[in-house]
């Protein structure tokens, strides 16, 4: 499960661009620990065409494990996240194993000839709570609609019952931060739920 944390704020493009290609390991896995989406949120294709790169040519085995932990919390986002998606269809285009940069749930339908418009999504799991707290919880208007296309889907498919509690649980959590983002996002569950007459209580 992706748990979202504080951290500093990331530096320039140019600046992350020369971290990655630094020759001092410390320093290039301080700026992949910042680049995971679990930290900070970057969409620059090139910057994560490069974390591609790494994670296939790097000696070092922390260096490549952060590379990786990085793209896959990237991946598992994208289960949600419609620029995520798009993200990684922009890296997998630049990048000679492409495949690295897609979802493990979405290869084989890539290899039939699939596209993030046509593949089918897993359904909406408890793993991506934390992620559509964050979400729900933000004024990212694209965010917040692309987390209620996940709870409330459309299709005749019903709501996930055991995501929307879970989301509901979060406002017992002890961290404050979480608390307040999970009220936010149930108040604005409850404002959906209102206006679309289909609910998951």
């Amino acid at each position: 499960m992706i748990e979202y944390v504080r951290d500093e704020a990331l530096p320039d493009r140019e600046e992350i661009l020369a971290r990655l290609a630094s020759h001092d390991r410390d320093i290039v896995l301080r700026i992949l620990t910042q680049l995971c989406p679990c930290r900070n949120v970057c969409y620059d294709a090139d910057i994560w065409r490069r974390l591609v790169r790494i994670m296939t040519s790097q000696w070092d085995f922390d260096v490549r494990e952060a590379a990786s932990h990085a793209l896959g919390t990237l991946s598992s986002r994208a289960r949600v996240d419609s620029r995520s998606r798009a993200l990684l269809a922009a890296v997998a285009a630049g990048v000679p194993l492409s495949r690295l940069a897609y979802p493990q749930w979405l290869r084989p339908q890539v290899a039939r000839g699939a596209t993030w418009q046509t593949a089918v999504y897993p359904k909406v799991a408890l793993r991506d709570v934390p992620t559509l707290i964050e979400a729900l919880a933000s004024d990212d208007e694209l965010a917040m609609r692309d987390a209620m296309a996940a709870l409330c889907p459309s299709g005749g498919r019903h709501p996930p019952r055991r995501v929307w509690r879970a989301i509901a649980e979060h406002r017992g959590s002890l961290d404050a931060d979480v608390r307040a983002k999970a009220a936010r996002a149930v108040a604005r569950l409850g404002e959906h739920a209102r206006a679309c007459g289909r609910h998951a209580t």
